[in-house]
């Protein structure tokens, strides 16, 4: 049985960090009848980048503790106050959409009730950070890291790559401009948005537009539906008659049709090459309602002229990935390791890519004119 603990003042120590954390609210709860099983949630206020850094390299290392301190102040029957100590593991860290910081702390007990909570957490992590070559010898020998003590396979050549396998649902129709331009539009300062065959980057056309007047010029989808509790992530391709640097916006939209955010990611644009840039948000606002993709360039002179290719806006259920979107809600302005899996250019792909012994592709309706969809075709998660 476990109860809550009363108190009026909390103060938050992690191991390590020579900083003093403004907190903002706790929930604590301890084990009546084990004194040393514990777990609580700690709201902070928000803290320099570089300190979450050090953090976030902390929880994957497996390494970073805590020291909460409960106060409470007593008035009858005696007048006093009333101090208790934690020491408690950092096993997560969640960051809110008011810019304020949640850690999840729990005693060493409690998490192996938990059935090793944080060292689960932190495999999946580094198994994303770890991109390249991964193998199964790899994997093995950190998962009996975390839970044997350091132990590890008898040296060996035997081998074999591990994939990590993301089904997910890409929510532009005609990314590739095969068909139509459909569902573009312009956002400022541009005209003449036609599909082209001058360029591609995948299959034969591109979306080609031109700066009406000097400055920034861009271009944008019409809102797509999206769903509470998932991650969007845009990708886009861009080259330009004169190099420019360009930037891919992802906005949040009501129902109304009003911005409720709007963050974006920079890449200069090449006259030679495609240059590729990609963004991502999280939803979990209720007011949001629909998303949009904008691709503006800037310093443009009047008719410098842009192409727009290999589009993709994928919707991905954190539930099937592995990866908790709580370390990498906003990860473009408060860093972390984790938040690097997001930032890894994906292929271009949509109904018509040819299935894999991974994936199979497909479209929800007309080719090139529908969403589609990359269904996993191994569906065992790694263990």
């Amino acid at each position: 049985m476990t109860s809550p603990i009363a108190t009026s003042l909390w103060t938050l120590t992690l191991t390590g960090t020579v900083h003093t954390f403004q907190v903002k609210s706790v929930t604590a709860t301890l084990d009546e009848l084990n004194t040393v099983y514990g777990q609580a949630t700690v709201t902070v206020a928000p803290y320099p980048k570089a300190i979450d850094d050090a953090i976030l390299a902390a929880i994957l290392a497996g390494t970073k503790r805590a020291t909460l301190v409960a106060t409470r102040t007593l008035i009858a029957p005696t007048v006093g106050t009333q101090t208790r100590t934690f020491d408690l593991i950092v096993h997560e860290r969640v960051l809110r959409a008011d810019g304020s910081v949640s850690f999840e702390l729990a005693t060493d007990e409690a998490l192996l009730e938990v059935r090793g909570r944080v060292a689960t957490t932190e495999l999946d992590h580094w198994i994303h950070v770890s991109l390249a070559g991964i193998t199964a010898r790899a994997a093995i020998n950190r998962i009996l890291s975390l839970f044997a003590g350091g132990a590890s396979l008898l040296a060996g050549a035997v081998d074999a790559a591990v994939h990590r396998l993301k089904p997910s649902r890409n929510l532009i129709a005609n990314g590739s401009f095969e068909v139509d331009i459909v569902g573009w539009v312009a956002f400022g300062n541009a005209s003449s948005l036609t599909r082209s065959t001058t360029f591609a980057l995948d299959g034969v056309a591109s979306l080609r537009w031109s700066a009406t007047a000097a400055g920034s010029s861009a271009v944008n989808t019409t809102p797509i539906p999206v769903t509470q509790g998932r991650w969007y992530k845009g990708q886009v391709a861009i080259r330009s008659q004169v190099a420019r640097d360009a930037q891919l916006y992802l906005q949040t939209l009501d129902s109304a049709g009003t911005v409720i955010t709007s963050t974006a990611a920079l890449v200069p644009s090449s006259t030679s090459a495609w240059s590729v840039i990609n963004h991502r948000v999280y939803v979990d606002d209720p007011r949001v309602a629909t998303i949009r993709l904008v691709v503006q360039t800037n310093a443009n002179a009047t008719g410098n002229q842009h192409y727009l290719d290999s589009v993709i806006l994928e919707e991905i259920d954190p539930a099937t990935m592995g990866t908790r979107p709580s370390f990498s809600k906003f990860g473009a302005d408060l860093g972390g390791v984790a938040e690097r899996l997001f930032y890894n250019p994906t292929l271009y792909w949509n109904g018509s890519t040819a299935d894999t012994v991974y994936y199979q592709y497909d479209w929800e309706g007309t080719a090139h004119q529908s969403f589609s969809t990359r269904t996993q075709l191994l569906p065992r998660e790694f263990d």
